[in-house]
């Protein structure tokens, strides 16, 4: 396809090709105005290809007026062609985004997969070559490294999986009643004590009854405590659940360093690390406000004096047993 024809199609015109465009239109309406009605479709055509809403509508409206004698035709086929250039343009620039995103994605797993495999690797490696010589207590702690490098894989592997799943939007909450004490209990088999004693998790607030997607609302709490332990090396971390005269509202505290005020809505969009040296794709805190998001919710990180709270209102009903 030609290339000017292209940028037409795109909305991408130059100032040469409205200038052109703009003498051909007149000469296209001076011969519809004197060759019969359908061929308004032309110059409408052509209208709506140099610039969509500024040229086309206007237009069509003109010719609508009583005066030139063509009824409601110029506007109704001016609205139709509005339609399907801007369709058309609005599934081009979607198809754009999407392949932009994906050859990010590539980039960004290329980038961050490379270390946690190198570790597994070279653990592996290790144990190869020392599988007559290593004690047991050796043996364990090989193993535990390289179990923590491949469930690091899996993790930014399953990230990204859900990236997609959101851009696709094949994500859909289903809701349930549920009582929040169940989902503490899977977010302690997630977070034994016994893999950061340091960094003990309290959960409040266990007879809540809320209407929510279990599993939406447990894996964003879930990247909201890993955060915490993440960006916050010492305190203890603390999980609230509890009812106001809005609906259920559940919290997750650490007593980190906190985020800067001109940080705080930054931290929630896709690839955003917190810091240089952060760890992963940054996008735990944009999986948790999209799911919290999809179950109608609202995810925010409020004031506090010290550390960082996150905040989750679900404007569903909420009630204590």
């Amino acid at each position: 396809m030609n290339t000017r024809v292209e940028q037409l199609l795109l909305g991408e015109a130059t100032e040469s090709d409205l200038r052109d465009g703009l003498l051909l239109l007149f000469a296209l309406l001076v011969w519809a105005q004197y060759d019969g009605t359908q061929w308004l479709l032309f110059p409408l055509l052509l209208a709506g290809l140099l610039e969509t809403k500024k040229i086309l509508i206007p237009l069509a409206l003109a010719l609508s007026v009583p005066w030139f004698g063509h009824g409601t035709f110029p506007l109704l086929a001016g609205l139709v062609i509005y339609f399907l250039i801007e369709g058309f343009r609005g599934r081009v620039g979607q198809e754009s985004r999407l392949a932009e995103m994906r050859g990010e994605l590539l980039q960004t797993l290329v980038h961050e997969l490379r270390n946690p495999l190198f570790a597994a690797k070279g653990t592996i490696d290790a144990l190869m070559a020392r599988n007559k010589n290593i004690t047991a207590d050796e043996l364990q702690q090989q193993l535990t490294m390289a179990s923590g490098a491949m469930q690091a894989i899996n993790q930014e592997v399953d990230d990204l999986t859900q990236l997609l799943r959101l851009e696709s939007g094949s994500l859909r909450a289903r809701p349930a009643s549920i009582r929040i004490g169940s989902v503490f209990d899977n977010l302690r088999a997630r977070f034994p004590l016994s893999r950061h004693p340091d960094r003990p998790i309290e959960f409040k607030g266990e007879g809540l009854t809320l209407t929510a997607d279990p599993l939406l609302l447990t894996q964003a709490l879930d990247k909201l405590i890993s955060n915490a332990l993440v960006h916050s090396s010492e305190g203890a971390i603390t999980v609230r659940a509890f009812r106001d005269d809005r609906g259920a509202v559940l919290e997750v505290e650490d007593e980190g360093p906190g985020i800067p005020l001109s940080e705080r809505e930054k931290i929630f969009e896709r690839f955003r690390q917190l810091s240089p040296n952060s760890i992963g794709f940054g996008l735990g805190l944009y999986l948790a406000r999209q799911y919290v998001g999809a179950q109608g919710g609202t995810l925010r990180l409020e004031d506090t004096k010290t550390g960082c709270l996150f905040k989750i209102r679900l404007e569903e009903g909420a009630k204590d047993d």
